[in-house]
């Protein structure tokens, strides 16, 4: 099963239990589709146009059927229905802010050139 999101406008004519009506009608196509309802959101626009968005779980083979029972409910004004990419569990963590804004990292201390001669005279000669 892949992930779909619908979003779908109804006509602003509609008295609210009309509205729920629909919307009830689209969840029942879901569940005629063997699909699994995800979440639910409304957004109301100006003009009492009021925009629904869904995301479901359906299979590929499915998803037309689906689209051809979103297309016959006269009541829709526009709809669109996207397949959403898959979403990463993975937790990134969030990269480190300085203490203290400026400042630098602590330095090595420096080695003397002397000490490197040293160094590299006694492994030469072994």
């Amino acid at each position: 099963m892949k992930n779909y999101e619908l979003t779908y406008m109804v006509l602003p004519s509609l008295t609210e239990t009309e509205k729920k009506e629909v919307s009830e009608k689209i969840k029942n196509f879901l569940k005629q589709e063997e699909g699994v309802l995800i979440r639910e959101q409304e957004e109301e626009k100006k003009e009492s146009n009021i925009i629904k968005t869904l995301t479901f779980s359906l299979s590929a083979e499915k998803i037309k059927n689906f689209e051809k029972k979103i297309k016959s409910e006269d009541k829709i004004v526009r709809h669109i229905i996207i397949k959403k990419k898959a979403e990463n569990k993975k937790i990134i963590a969030p990269k480190r802010k300085e203490i203290f804004p400026g400042s630098r990292q602590p330095t090595k201390e420096k080695v003397e050139l002397k000490e490197i001669d040293k160094k590299i005279d006694e492994i030469l000669n072994e």
